[in-house]
């Protein structure tokens, strides 16, 4: 009888830290996690970008948005007022920026098309945009950066 319980505890204990484990990591938790984390998204000349490593930066009542690709070492800026929301055109306003760089070229001259902050407060930062921008060097070295869209949650 002693063997019997032995091996019933010894079936039962991971059992049940089994299922402790199954239940502790349900679905929901990988929703919400997800919703929360910090992403930018464009599309530049027709090829998908997505940031891998991101943060922000406030300072002298600007904002900056910086978001990072590991894989081709690339990134994408967006510069902001403080607490800023709208609809910007970039051919007639200057207050916000975008740019992109890679391979130590840098594209900031925002040529033309509009971004569009809907949330910017001290929980989150949120918006879409679509520009063409051109090189730091010469306005004729161009990206089309389109279906732009960012999420920060804090």
């Amino acid at each position: 009888m002693t063997m019997t319980i032995f091996k019933f505890q010894n079936f039962l204990i991971p059992v049940l830290m089994a299922s402790f484990l199954a239940i502790s990591c349900s679905k929901d938790d990988d929703d919400q996690d997800n919703q929360n984390s910090n992403q930018l998204t464009v599309t530049i000349d027709g090829s998908v970008w997505q940031n891998t490593i991101s943060n922000t930066a406030t300072s002298g009542g600007t904002t900056q948005v910086n978001a990072f690709k590991n894989s081709d070492n690339s990134s994408v800026q967006i510069f902001f007022p403080e607490d800023t929301t709208g609809t910007f055109n970039f051919a007639t306003s200057s207050i916000i920026t975008v740019a992109y760089t890679k391979d130590n070229v840098l594209w900031n001259n925002n040529l033309s098309g509009s971004i569009t902050i809907t949330t910017n407060n001290q929980n989150s930062i949120s918006g879409t945009f679509n520009t063409m921008v051109a090189s730091a060097f010469s306005n004729t070295d161009t990206l089309n950066m389109t279906n732009g869209s960012f999420n920060w949650q804090f």
